[in-house]
């Protein structure tokens, strides 16, 4: 069957296409061949065949059939020439009883995964799925070309239209406000905002206003000078002028002072600002986007946040709703965030099965898409096996009240969901007092009791 499509699956126009390399006993292709409805499919009988074809005919993904120890070679030597001309393509391993040394191996000449003989269908196709998110991702970096991946990943109607706003906006230099929930990827489309506009190259710079008292926030954002009050030793360039022409972004704006948002608006309105301790202004050339999880009209109406800022902030907004409203994102997010995690920890990437991805579809996702990459660390710390199974997530669960009185149900409910929420807290924060503050809206000293009576320790929740 080299050199020949599966069926018919070459002529269905926009299916993703992947170039199957059979290891000559057609197990792989029994494997792949109920896919061939929703994939356009070529298979080729050796690596030399697989070369020729990619001179003609583009691949989304490579499938490598190595089952036979003689195939290794000619193999290996297949995906160094992959990683060197087609480095945004993924490459998948087909193997029946893969060794140890090979996976290995392969990982480090660019595959990004393996899937055995005797997996289904359907895991094959959760793993082709990550595959394509990969490769799309991979070709973003690689167009902007700056190292660094700002891909916004999902394609249900809210992010298709805010991906569609954000590249009409980016290159509109004016102040702009992200509002959403914590954990919804505001800095992320920050930076995608940054990697679309005009200053690609200049810097990117993130200050979080929840983490500084008032005077060390000004003194972070504006700089100093020399002398400037007592302990100035020396001169500091502030946030604003390290940004350049690029993008400063201001996380948890309604934590910042009155005092200090009075500052803002000037250097927002004016164009310049003034480093602390002189009386020499500067020009603004960054532009400035601002994250909010709070609600910023409620906060100005109380008194909390300057009404004249808000005005300039608002001029340009936009929402980034939370996951519980694109859940159909959830998959392809699920994906992405696997790979990638997989890729930090130096892992393997593994496999998820079917029953592990509906057991993620049922959960409401409070802390929306960074509780779902925390979750997803946690299972690949610990991982024992090929493949992520639903046992591998540890999600939080409230029952159990079986057979309890009413106050003893709800004297124990109350402590599950202190335990819960200060467990999902620092999931979400990584311990970070002054996120966990900002989230929770109580005070540290609050905060820090709770936890000593959970037996709860902040240093077990950061990041390894």
């Amino acid at each position: 069957m080299g050199g020949t499509s599966t069926g018919a699956a070459e002529s269905g126009i926009g299916r993703p296409s992947i170039l199957m390399v059979e290891d000559g006993d057609g197990a792989g292709q029994t494997l792949v061949r109920g896919l061939t409805d929703r994939y356009s499919l070529h298979v080729v009988k050796d690596t030399d065949e697989a070369r020729e074809r990619l001179r003609i005919r583009y691949a989304d993904v490579v499938l490598l059939e190595l089952n036979s120890p003689a195939r290794h070679a000619p193999g290996f030597e297949f995906l160094d020439h992959l990683r060197a001309e087609y480095p945004e393509i993924p490459v998948l391993l087909l193997s029946a009883r893969p060794e140890a040394a090979t996976i290995v191996r392969a990982m480090k000449l660019g595959a990004t995964g393996y899937v055995t003989l005797d997996a289904g269908a359907a895991e094959l196709e959760l793993n082709l799925r990550t595959a394509q998110e990969l490769r799309a991702s991979r070709i973003r970096v690689q167009l902007r070309g700056d190292g660094e991946e700002a891909s916004i990943v999902g394609n249900s109607p809210a992010i298709s239209a805010l991906r569609m706003e954000l590249k009409r906006l980016a290159a509109v230099e004016r102040p702009l406000l992200l509002t959403g929930e914590v954990g919804t990827g505001k800095e992320l489309f920050a930076r995608a905002l940054h990697a679309h506009g005009p200053h690609p190259d200049e810097p990117f710079v993130v200050v979080n206003c929840a983490a500084f008292t008032p005077a060390l926030l000004e003194q972070e954002l504006f700089g100093n000078e020399r002398g400037a009050f007592e302990g100035a030793q020396r001169r500091r360039i502030g946030r604003f002028q390290e940004a350049g022409q690029g993008t400063l972004y201001l996380d948890e704006i309604a934590k910042m002072s009155l005092e200090t948002q009075t500052k803002l608006q000037l250097a927002l309105s004016s164009g310049r600002f003034r480093p602390l301790g002189t009386r020499q202004e500067v020009p603004l050339r960054a532009r400035v986007i601002v994250g909010s999880s709070r609600d910023l009209v409620r906060e100005a109406r109380e008194g909390r946040f300057h009404n004249v800022l808000l005005f300039t902030l608002r001029a340009l907004e936009l929402r980034i709703p939370p996951l519980r409203e694109r859940m159909e994102d959830l998959e392809p997010l699920t994906h992405h965030l696997i790979f990638r995690k997989a890729q930090e920890m130096k892992l393997p990437v593994p496999t998820l099965e079917v029953a592990a991805l509906k057991k993620l579809q049922r959960q409401s996702w409070p802390g929306n898409v960074r509780e779902l990459a925390t979750v997803i660390e946690n299972a690949l710390v610990h991982l024992d096996g090929n493949s992520l199974s639903p046992k591998c997530f540890k999600l939080l669960d409230c029952g159990g009240y079986e057979g309890l009185g009413y106050h003893e149900a709800k004297a124990q409910a109350d402590e599950g969901f202190r335990l819960a929420y200060y467990k999902s807290l620092l999931q979400v924060t990584r311990g970070n007092m002054a996120e966990m503050m900002a989230i929770s809206g109580l005070p540290r000293q609050t905060i820090h009791r709770h936890l000593v009576d959970l037996g709860l320790k902040r240093k077990d929740f950061k990041r390894r």
